[in-house]
């Protein structure tokens, strides 16, 4: 047993460490109360373990089990076994940290092993600020930002939003996982793994038939959905993801990947389960730690699968033309996400703002735009997306705009449009997640 310098005997005790230890990292760290689920049973061959605590860090979307112990019985290799083989292995929970008043361990249980992710050697279990710090550093770097692209009226450039602020943060160096939600699945045609360029030249029935039966046996979105009703591995999660292929995979340090749709992505074949519009939620905590955005493509209607996207996303962008139809669209959107903000304390489906897209200056325009502004006073209208042919002709070639522009070098405008887009989304949920910490 480790020597007990300084210390009360109280730190003997696991329930005093809880308590004074780790519930006050937590509050420290930002993680909402709501989210702490002591005694968590997991179950195991036929009987249950139960973990000390599962943390459900809405915010960050990560979800991960804690284990405790004492200055008396402190981390050991015993631990680490049963947080690593027991816990972690049969709950499909893919972090865990060891506390005890001397340390933190924290690890990450992916391609069926465990490996130590960080640790933290404790001075004073009594000075939690420099504790929490730690978690709260390292819990960040796993964050995910979420984003649902999400418009009540069609044929406003929401897909073309999509892939390109896809390309523009994965450009910055980010990596961006795009969700395809819309059974058009123009994102998925677009990003390259809907086999565009083979319809095209499919030259018989026999060849379209063949390629669209290659799509029925593939797994995408609603596997992705349908796998949150069970326990999973991350590895049945990852199964469903593919890389983009071609224009879309930016030279940088950056990637995007795709969780595409098809014909399949239909109403009818989402879980027939009451909290069914939590599952992709469920599933996207499972990749916390590979990916820093998330932007998910929804189809211009309300229903179930776009009730998903909301309730994963911790942020809406509404694309919208300015035009009267399209700013009545606006707050039909903003009506829909009530429900989920309180549900979620305030927690996902807020509005980042309103994009103006294929804008003019048009006295219209400028008057539908200081509508928005008096009906929504607290909602950003951010940079506009001027009308523009270029967007059509880069999606045309399966594009991004940036890349189009370099050969096309009236398309210039335009491409700094987006990018002065990306950057402003980027500011605005910095400001959001430093104010909010």
């Amino acid at each position: 047993m480790r020597k007990i310098t300084n210390l009360s005997e109280d730190w003997n005790n696991e329930a005093y460490v809880s308590l004074h230890l780790v519930q006050a990292i937590l509050k420290q760290a930002g993680i909402a109360q709501r989210g702490w689920h002591p005694e968590f049973k997991i179950k195991e061959a036929g009987s249950h373990v139960f973990a000390d605590f599962r943390i459900e860090d809405i915010d960050r979307h990560i979800e991960f089990l804690i284990e405790v112990k004492s200055a008396k019985n402190p981390i050991d290799n015993a631990a680490r076994f049963q947080l690593q083989s027991r816990y972690l292995f049969h709950s499909k929970i893919r972090y865990g940290l060891l506390i005890d008043p001397f340390s933190i361990e924290i690890y990450e249980f992916a391609h069926g092993a465990a490996h130590l992710k960080a640790q933290y050697a404790i001075a004073d279990p009594t000075q939690i600020q420099p504790i929490a710090s730690f978690v709260k550093n390292f819990l960040d770097t796993l964050t995910m930002r979420t984003i649902t692209i999400n418009a009540s009226k069609g044929s406003v450039g929401k897909t073309t939003l999509t892939v390109n602020l896809a390309y523009e943060l994965a450009k910055q160096g980010h990596r961006v996982l795009v969700i395809d939600l819309d059974d058009q699945a123009n994102a998925s045609l677009t990003l390259g793994v809907n086999k565009a360029e083979e319809f095209a030249q499919a030259s018989s029935m026999a060849a379209y038939r063949e390629l669209l039966e290659s799509l029925a046996e593939r797994k995408e979105v609603l596997d992705f959905i349908k796998i949150g009703s069970r326990d999973a591995d991350l590895a049945e999660y990852r199964a469903c993801i593919y890389p983009v292929t071609g224009a879309f995979q930016p030279q940088s340090t950056g990637k995007v990947d795709i969780l595409p749709s098809s014909y399949k992505t239909k109403l009818t074949s989402l879980p027939d389960n009451p909290v069914a519009h939590k599952f992709l939620d469920y599933g996207l905590k499972k990749l916390a730690g590979d990916y820093d955005y998330v932007l998910i493509d929804t189809a211009p209607s309300f229903n179930k699968i776009a009730w998903s996207a909301h309730y994963a996303a911790k942020y809406i962008l509404i694309p919208s033309q300015m035009e009267y139809l399209s700013a009545f669209g606006i707050q039909n959107v903003i009506q829909n996400l009530h429900d989920v903000q309180q549900d979620t304390d305030n927690r996902r489906g807020n509005l980042l703002g309103v994009v103006p897209m294929m804008a003019e200056n048009t006295n219209l325009n400028k008057r539908v735009a200081e509508y928005i502004r008096e009906v929504l006073p607290t909602i950003p209208l951010l940079p506009k997306i001027r009308s523009s042919t270029y967007f059509g002709q880069a999606s045309f070639e399966r594009l991004p705009l940036s890349l189009y522009a370099l050969s096309h070098n009236q398309a210039a405008s335009a491409a700094q449009q987006m990018v002065e887009l990306t950057n402003e989304v980027v500011k605005l949920i910095d400001q959001k997640e430093s104010s909010s910490a």
